[in-house]
This record gives structure tokens, sequence and C-alpha cells, in this order.
């Protein structure tokens, strides 16, 4: 630097210093700033973190398959009609003598869905429908 500009910058400088008040202890505050954001921070990341679990925590035990006796939805769920069957459920036709072979139905309009026969004695396997 030239010596008149450097002058000029210190002389600058001096005014400024002398014009700002005197700091006592500015390191002890910017600690104890310090100190106290990072408690916040923590505090504030702890209070997220139980408020997480608090909402997740019913979601997680209604997604488990435990056996604790409680079913996640009610047991008798009634049908519903499906939007292309607006009259109700199709009717599954019923045999005409007891341990009979169960008709199966074919749906009238493409797209129906066609009803699954159930067993007439209970711990018969049920067909699959690729097997039909």
């Amino acid at each position: 630097m030239t010596d008149p500009f450097e002058h000029l910058l210190r002389s600058t400088l001096s005014e400024i210093a002398e014009e700002a008040p005197p700091v006592q202890d500015a390191l002890s505050r910017a600690e104890r700033r310090a100190r106290n954001r990072r408690r916040s921070t923590t505090a504030a990341s702890a209070v997220g973190a139980l408020t997480a679990l608090v909402i997740a925590a019913p979601f997680a035990f209604a997604d488990s398959d435990s056996d604790d006796g409680r079913p996640s939805q009610p047991a008798n769920i009634a049908p519903t009609p499906s939007p292309s069957n607006p009259g109700g459920p199709i009717p599954s036709p019923s045999p005409s003598k007891p341990g009979g072979p169960i008709p199966s139905p074919s749906p009238s309009k493409p797209g129906q869905p066609i009803p699954s026969p159930s067993p007439s004695k209970p711990g018969q396997p049920i067909p699959s429908p690729s097997s039909r």
C-alpha cells in the first residue's frame, strides 16, 4: 500500500474504534447466547420427536398383527353394492340337494364379479378361481 492511503485507513479505523462503546465480557455474553441457543434447539428437537412418537404410535399398534383379542376392523361388515351392479350384490344360488355341487353362475354383463362358492362342509378346500 502507499503511505498516504495506509495512514488515512489507520486513522479512520482508530476514529471508529474510539466512537464505539467499550464492551465488558463480550466473550461470556456470546458463550451464554450460544449455550441458550443450543439448549432451545435440543429442547425443540426433543419435543418434535416426542410429538411424532405420540402421533405415530396408534397407527403402529393398529397395523400390527398381534393377537391381543381386538380386531383392527369391525367383525361383521355389511356388503355394499358395487358401482357396476347398482341393484345390489349377486345372490349365490342354493344347492338343490345338501352336499351337492354348487352351480357356478356366469355374470350377465362383462366386468361383473363372479361370486366364489363356499364349501358345503367345514374343512373342505375352497376351489380357486384360476382352476375354472
